[in-house]
């Protein structure tokens, strides 16, 4: 797509990180809390930049992306299942569906 994020035309990463005014933009709530000025925030947020995503975490995101799962912890996407009332991650394959460990093991997810 684009070498750097600032690069990227639609992306609020110029706003966030190196204080160019864009009117489109209205900080994140989250943004808001990363420090009490500006400047520390844009440093911080920069920060969030610095270290390159692994090929790994790289294919996780485009493949959940790609099939609209969730991507997060346990906990994360019980939270998200029970908010939305969908959903969050496909469901197991194989198995003995009718023995009681494969239907206790479902109940825990």
């Amino acid at each position: 797509m684009v070498e750097q994020p600032a690069e990227y035309p639609w992306s609020s990463f110029k706003r966030n990180a190196l204080g160019t005014p864009i009117t489109l933009v209205t900080p994140h709530e989250v943004y808001e809390r990363l420090a009490k000025t500006d400047k520390t925030r844009q440093k911080r947020y920069l920060a969030l930049f610095e270290k390159e995503l692994t090929e790994y975490t790289l294919e996780e995101i485009r493949s959940s992306v790609n099939r609209a799962w969730v991507l997060g912890s346990k906990i994360f996407k019980k939270q998200v299942a029970k908010e939305t009332g969908r959903r969050v991650e496909p469901t197991q394959r194989g198995g003995d569906r009718k023995s009681e460990s494969f239907k206790n093991h479902n109940q825990l997810h």
